[in-house]
């Protein structure tokens, strides 16, 4: 009787921990519904979503993070076993923190590694400049140049530094996932996380889309007055965006989201101004 109070307070605790944490945010909305089956389709293409059976969702955050469409959630799933006598349900739980970019990107995982990976018996398809992380972790993805990009040595030393957590980006939506029910304070880190990398993808975006305007306008335009065009048309709050971004030690994505190698320096250029006092 004393575990079934003591479980009961816990979860009241819980409950009332994720409503302090909406109420703190505005334009946060909490959920505890149990059955969110709606939810888990939307977004069953991912994979830690496939897993097993009887899967729905709960304890549902939905919102905007920096102007990003964001939902966190508690994702239950069971997994049948035998024991020879008959078969038994065990249930677990992942916690899901993810983010709708404006563009769609290549497809790309980072999960942890398992034992025979780690003891050399399984490749990873796609390899990192770090051996530690690479005997940690797999790698898959649908753009190895992506990948590479993606992985410079802040965002490997974020996976490595964490626990249990890994990523999945697919379609337009990046997601974080790790075993366990969705804890508190880890939503806001993670959702700060994603931000940075969905900043990265869209000020790209735009910078390329005022540079084509341009050579509508003005082909033979000097990378100077390049620089100053694309200045003066993106928005303050891109600017704002994007530099934190790069603070944060994302740079190197930047190669992949520009299409086309002739803006590259002019985009890398047109960013590293933002990021001076008077940029």
């Amino acid at each position: 009787m004393g575990f079934f109070r003591w479980f009961g307070y816990r979860e009241q605790e819980r409950r009332q921990a994720y409503q302090n944490w909406a109420a703190e945010h505005p334009g946060w909305t909490y959920r505890d519904d149990r059955h969110v089956r709606k939810l888990w389709r939307d977004y069953q293409f991912l994979a830690p979503l496939k897993l097993g059976i009887g899967r729905y969702a709960f304890d549902v955050f939905e919102g905007q993070w920096r102007n990003y469409i964001s939902k966190a959630f508690t994702f239950r799933y069971a997994v049948l076993s035998h024991n020879g006598i008959g078969s038994q349900a065990q249930v677990h739980y992942r916690s899901v923190v993810l983010m709708h970019a404006r563009s769609t990107l290549p497809s790309l995982s980072i999960r942890r590694a398992g034992l025979l990976h780690m003891i050399g018996l399984h490749r990873n398809p796609v390899g990192s400049q770090s051996k530690e992380f690479d005997q940690k972790f797999v790698i898959q993805t649908t753009d190895p140049k992506f990948a590479g990009g993606f992985l410079n040595e802040t965002m490997m030393q974020y996976f490595l530094q964490s626990d249990k957590i890994e990523l999945e980006v697919k379609q337009d939506v990046l997601a974080l996932h790790q075993p366990g029910r969705l804890q508190v304070d880890s939503i806001e880190p993670c959702l700060e996380f994603l931000s940075d990398i969905a900043t990265l993808a869209e000020a790209a975006s735009e910078i390329q889309y005022r540079l084509k305007r341009l050579e509508e306008t003005n082909p033979t335009a000097t990378e100077y007055e390049q620089i100053s065009y694309v200045n003066d048309a993106v928005k303050p709050d891109i600017k704002q965006r994007m530099s934190a971004a790069f603070r944060a030690g994302t740079e190197a994505v930047i190669d992949e989201f520009v299409l086309e190698d002739k803006r590259l320096k002019v985009v890398k250029a047109v960013i590293k101004g933002w990021l001076q006092p008077n940029g």
